[in-house]
């Protein structure tokens, strides 16, 4: 199966991130190289299209020995076509999100699920908006569950406004802090204590 077919492939239809194209890379390499390394080592040191091999089989050598230079280019031809049509399908979504209209560079920052994504905006133009929009898009497309979602913020104030705002008992927002405080004490099982004042956490090992 070539790289656009697997990308127009119904039940694979979703923004093709960096990771989703490094797994696909390496999924189609290994394909291919067990489906076709016994005849390419039979023909090696030959022109392949001189041996006398059926044209199905040469044309899918040539596309194995393509890839490389076409997959990130298939991955942007597909990424561009798909953005404006999630933005389509999902206009009932992002025409009313907490009462207002999402604008575009909004919309188009939630449909494009990328790896990382940075987002630089001012105080005020709706960031806390987007990512409130971003759960309820993940949500309701099926990428993610409730529980399988974490927003991270700096202060106790603005995660509790995050959680507010999303209505959804089954997303957790928190502070760094408290994650971090989790993730200790879900992995030292009993063998340290914690000091907390109102500027810093330490981390005491105990001695026994």
């Amino acid at each position: 199966m070539g790289v656009s077919t697997h990308l127009n492939n119904s039940s694979s239809k979703a923004f093709y991130n960096n990771k989703k194209k490094e797994d696909w890379k390496l999924t189609y390499l290994l394909t291919y190289l067990l489906t076709y390394l016994p005849l390419y080592k039979s023909v090696k040191g030959k022109r392949f299209i001189d041996v006398g091999i059926i044209d199905e089989k040469v044309n899918a050598i040539k596309q194995f020995l393509l890839l490389p230079d076409t997959i990130d280019a298939d991955v942007e031809k597909y990424n561009a076509s798909f953005v404006p049509s999630e933005l389509s399908k999902y206009e009932y979504l992002f025409d009313n999100v907490e009462g207002r209209k999402l604008d575009l560079q909004q919309r188009a920052a939630i449909v494009q699920d990328e790896d990382n994504n940075l987002i630089i905006a001012g105080a005020g133009s709706g960031k806390t908006t987007t990512i409130v929009e971003e759960v309820n898009y993940l949500i309701e497309w099926g990428y993610a569950r409730p529980d399988e979602i974490l927003l991270i913020s700096f202060t106790n104030d603005s995660a509790a406004t995050l959680a507010g705002r999303l209505d959804n008992p089954d997303v957790e927002a928190m502070t760094f802090h408290k994650f971090g405080m989790i993730l200790l004490q879900r992995s030292t099982a009993g063998n340290h204590q914690y000091m907390m004042n109102y500027n810093s956490i330490l981390l005491l090992k105990c001695i026994c």
